[in-house]
């Protein structure tokens, strides 16, 4: 049982723990084992043939034993698709696995054979496992293909069964003393028609507890229990175990989030019981704790299936939490609910109907585990704390639970929301006038630092969907004196500003009018702020406020004494603005937040602003950054989708699209790939994938020059619309392929899990390091929706070097 092992704790060197979810060795865990004694001798089952080195031992001088591939050539090693060596079961090779039989049978060493060592997990003494390797890659001769191309699944498991039914028989006839032993697992789940000899050992491979009360869990889709009860009773004497699975994987490694399930356990193995030997469950985890309760009921009934194990979780919360009992009851019920329903048992609405995937971690943190539920739990100890104050051991008990099931959610939920602010402020750079450069406010936006200056594309106000508004682009840049604005205006309708009237000075009904606004909160305090009204005829308003709650305190005193200047051409309207500093304490150093406005008297009105996160515009929360020395350096060109010009067809006849730094292949859906100037984050525009049907459609950008052995932080935007998967580890993703070798690349998915359904704009942040070989300079960063439908935008996609601390 893993379960005993894994998982970081007390009893590791925080040194040594390169990863939470290892197995680790202990005399405390060891301790732990013997007393539930889960278990009393391996039985070795695992990936027989695959344990065997055929591949080593005749790859070359007999191909024909191997499974015949589509491309002609035999999987007698691994090839590109990364698939293990299979066999062809019509060929010789059941000849040389006897062969091996025998002298495992005779006590002969391994090398006898040429295989390097008799591997304790299929072959010990008196066992000999012909369990198939990982990941059948079917053989395509002949023979093989016209059983395993058929869809019925019973006549795929007759094939293979009657291959290792007959490798039993042989050493039955032989008076080989050897149990043979095999895995109903992937093409072998269904019990086939052939008989099973009496020295045959099956393992019944299913999911286990985590699939109680739910259809399905075991491969095809096959429901377990009946699956266990049709394999007892085949197999003579019912001789058969399970594997089970209940660890952690990949797309639910959410660190932090107990996964303890000790109901579930108690269900399934007190219904199993009566029909197996044993079991082995795969129970990795990051926190050994999560598994203590678990091992416990897994343990008692293992030895006594008979074991009242709902009376068994009753004396466990009575013993360890006293007063506390049932208050820590119920936590621990709701956090085994929560693991197995609200993760496990995350339904999604698929291509293929409804499928349970796990959701995302921006969904656990954002959704499942939010900082208002942690909150809710953390009263629930604090309550449980309460009730065991007067007992000094249950007391110090309720803490380190807590310690170990609440605070590490904690720590990993604000980690997680840090790096990944669903309303990350926008970014952009305040350079400061270079040394002979001058702006003449005039409102012709005519000096050569606005045409190098960084433009920034205001967008409709984030509740108004009334479509796309005239174009608005704002730029800022800053001497030791004066902070300037300029703001060019599209304006296909003239008579609008023809119609703005004069206003006296700091006559708030300006707000109404044709105007431009800038707001400015210099300590960057989310409190104070400046705000400057100006419309296209001249009239201007100002005001220095606090924000105190959801209200604003104005101060209508104030006087920015700014300096202005207003131009009109056709189609185009500008104000170029000069603010002192010297009227706006705080301004002259440090980073500033900011918000830039327009309000169109169109019917209805129009307001835009700066950033889609603003609910109206003195929303301080949702206020851009002007960045004061520089922003960190972006690997990635192009990465808010600013490009100037148009996607350009390669030329030489390859069919690829380039569009700046960004490129795509020909054959990706018609109409699939765009750029959205109406939704997007930071600079003009975004990228926008959309698929009427599951597919796969992506652009790439390479960033070259990448440094070995080093930490690089990759950031962007992502917005969903209806996204449907067709399966789990399908949807949004940001695609990250590295090098690792001469012709062997990696991919990352980011994140592993992927986006689906419909979600506004929301930050996401990843790390990873580069290897040290010298061919890993290069990574591709590729925005994607994969096997999925519906509509993803990303924007602001960054790549940056982390700075090891010294």
């Amino acid at each position: 049982y893993m379960g005993i092992y894994a998982g970081a704790w007390e009893d590791v060197p925080a040194e040594k723990i390169k990863n939470p979810y290892d197995v680790y060795v202990t005399p405390q865990r060891n301790l732990s084992a013997w007393r539930w004694r889960t278990e009393t001798a391996v039985t070795p089952v695992m990936h027989g043939l695959g344990r065997l080195e055929l591949e080593k031992r005749f790859g070359e001088t007999h191909p024909e034993y191997f499974a015949l591939r589509t491309d002609g050539q035999r999987q007698n090693k691994i090839h590109r698709d990364k698939r293990l060596p299979h066999l062809c079961f019509a060929s010789g090779v059941p000849e040389e696995i006897f062969k091996d039989m025998q002298a495992l049978a005779a006590g002969m060493p391994s090398d006898s054979r040429g295989i390097s060592f008799w591997n304790p997990i299929a072959f010990q003494e008196g066992y000999f496992c012909v369990s198939l390797e990982d990941g059948l890659y079917p053989c395509h001769c002949e023979e093989c293909w016209k059983h395993l191309e058929k869809e019925d699944a019973k006549a795929r498991s007759n094939y293979i069964w009657d291959f290792g039914t007959n490798l039993a028989e042989r050493a039955k006839e032989a008076n080989l003393p050897l149990i043979i032993t095999m895995f109903a697992y992937h093409y072998t789940t269904p019990v086939p028609d052939c008989e099973i000899p009496d020295n045959m050992h099956v393992q019944v491979c299913v999911k286990g507890p985590f699939c109680v009360g739910k259809k399905g869990g075991a491969y095809g889709g096959l429901d377990q229990m009946p699956l266990i009860r049709a394999w007892h009773d085949k197999v003579p004497y019912g001789d058969i175990s399970l594997y089970n699975y209940t660890s952690k994987y990949e797309n639910t490694r959410y660190d932090g989030v107990p996964n303890m399930s000790p109901r579930a356990f108690g269900k399934f193995y007190s219904d199993a019981g009566p029909l197996i030997s044993g079991a082995y469950v795969e129970a990795s985890t990051d926190d050994y704790m999560f598994n203590y309760l678990t091992s416990y009921i897994f343990g008692k009934l293992m030895w006594d299936n008979s074991c009242d194990w709902q009376a068994l979780l009753k004396d466990h919360y009575r013993a360890m939490f006293g007063p506390a009992a049932d208050t820590m009851e119920k936590i621990y019920e709701e956090t085994e609910d929560i693991w197995l329903k609200r993760i496990l048992g995350n339904e999604v609405y698929t291509s293929m109907g409804p499928k349970t995937i796990a959701p995302s971690e921006y969904e656990v943190w954002t959704e499942i585990y939010t900082p208002a539920k942690l909150e809710e739990l953390g009263r629930q100890y604090d309550l449980a704390e309460q009730q065991a104050a007067s007992d000094p051991e249950c007391l110090a008990r309720v803490k380190y639970i807590r310690k170990h099931f609440l605070d590490g959610m904690r720590k990993q939920s604000k980690a997680y929301l840090e790096a990944n602010k669903q309303f990350e402020p926008i970014r952009t750079p305040l350079k400061e006038l270079a040394e002979g450069e001058n702006i003449t406010v005039d409102g012709k936006l005519d000096e050569p630092v606005w045409q190098k200056t960084v433009p920034q594309k205001l967008q409709a106000l984030n509740r108004e969907i009334n479509g796309s508004y005239p174009d608005t682009f704002v730029r800022v840049t800053e001497d030791r004196e004066n902070f300037y604005v300029s703001f060019e205006c599209r304006e296909p309708d003239h008579t609008i500003l023809d119609k703005t009237p004069e206003r006296a000075h700091d006559n708030m009904e300006i707000w109404s009018d044709n105007t431009l606004e800038v707001f400015l909160n210099p300590a960057g305090d989310k409190a104070k702020y400046y705000q400057i009204l100006i419309n296209s005829a001249g009239s201007m308003s100002d005001l220095a406020a606090q924000r105190i709650g959801s209200e604003s305190i104005g101060d209508k005193g104030w006087e920015s004494g700014v300096i202005f200047a207003i131009g009109d051409t056709p189609g185009t309207w500008f104000l170029e603005m000069a603010v002192p500093k010297k009227n706006m304490p705080g301004i002259d150093s440090g980073n500033i937040r900011a918000n830039f406005c327009r309000t169109r008297p169109a019917s209805p009105l129009e307001h835009s602003v700066w950033g889609p996160f603003l609910k109206k515009f003195n929303d301080l929360k949702g206020f851009g950054i002007l960045v004061r020395g520089g922003m960190e350096e972006n690997l990635l060109r192009d990465g808010d989708f600013s490009m100037s010009g148009t996607p350009v067809l390669r030329a030489g006849g390859s069919k690829i699209t380039d569009f700046g730094a960004w490129a795509w292949p020909g054959d990706q859906p018609q109409g699939s790939i765009g750029f959205d100037e109406i939704s997007f984050v930071t600079g003009t525009r975004s990228l926008k994938l959309k698929l009427d049907k599951p597919g796969i459609v992506y652009i790439q950008n390479i960033v070259s020059d990448l440094k070995p052995d080093t930490r690089y932080r990759i950031s962007f935007f992502m917005k969903t619309e209806g996204v449907v998967p067709s399966g789990a580890k399908r949807g949004a993703f940001m695609r990250v392929t590295v090098r690792t070798g001469d012709t062997a690349y990696l991919n990352r998915f980011l994140p592993l899990q992927g986006i689906v359904g419909t979600k506004g704009w929301f930050r996401q942040n990843f790390e990873f390091k580069t290897s040290p070989a010298p061919w890993h300079k290069n990574v591709y960063v590729a925005p994607s929706l994969i096997h999925a439908s519906g509509t993803v935008w990303f924007d602001d996609i960054r790549l940056e070097e982390i700075e090891e601390e010294k």
